[in-house]
Formats: C-alpha cells, structure tokens, sequence
C-alpha cells in the first residue's frame, strides 16, 4: 500500500518499458492528471482494506489503482496514434477496444454496484 502515484511514477514506468518520455513531454502533464482524476473517481475509497471512519481523508491507496493510473495515463499518451481507434501497421491494421480490459480488471474491485 503506498499513495496516489505522482508524474514522475508514471515518466519512470515509461522509461522502464522503453518508451521515451522526451515524444509525450507536451502532453505527459494532462494525461497524468486526467488519468488520476478519472481512476480517483471510479474508485470508492471506502472500499479500501485501510479507510478509516475517523481520519476519511488518510489512507493507503492500494497498488492496482496505482498500477491503473499509470496505464491509463500510458493509454491516453499513445491514443494521439490512434485518434479513430485503428493502429495502421506496415501491412495490417489493429483496432484498439474502447475500453481497455486490463485497466477494468484493476478497478473494478474499487468500483461501487450501479443501478441502472
């Protein structure tokens, strides 16, 4: 358990995958805090195994939020590829779900039941 991840979590996770940071250096701040926002708010914090009814706003964040962050702010810097969805290779073409699924795996623990 640790705290919400910081942009340089996520500028040092891209560069452990050898992805250069200096391509997404314009966009790498908006991508981050679009990314934290959306993941702080999918996830219910009473669901966390540490929240505390007396202190609310201190708790440990659990790793595969941390992890879901980094991706989807990761996902959102490589979406300016693929602006319609489609990555065009050499000779064939990959269309991207609009919804990754490893990102849903990582929060959907941390989302609350929906009614519709």
């Amino acid at each position: 358990m640790a705290s919400w991840p910081i942009q340089e979590d996520v500028e040092q996770w891209l560069s452990s995958q050898s992805i250069s940071t200096s391509t997404f250096a314009d966009r790498l701040p908006f991508a981050f805090a679009v990314a934290l926002d959306l993941v702080q708010g999918d996830a219910d914090v009473r669901l966390f195994p540490t929240y505390n009814v007396d202190t609310p706003t201190v708790y440990d964040v659990p790793e595969r939020l941390r992890l879901a962050v980094i991706l989807l702010a990761h996902r959102l810097l490589t979406r300016a590829d693929s602006p319609t969805g489609v990555i065009g290779f050499a000779d064939f073409a990959i269309r991207i779900a609009s919804e990754d699924p490893d990102f849903v795996m990582l929060v959907s623990r941390y989302r609350p039941p929906r009614v519709a």
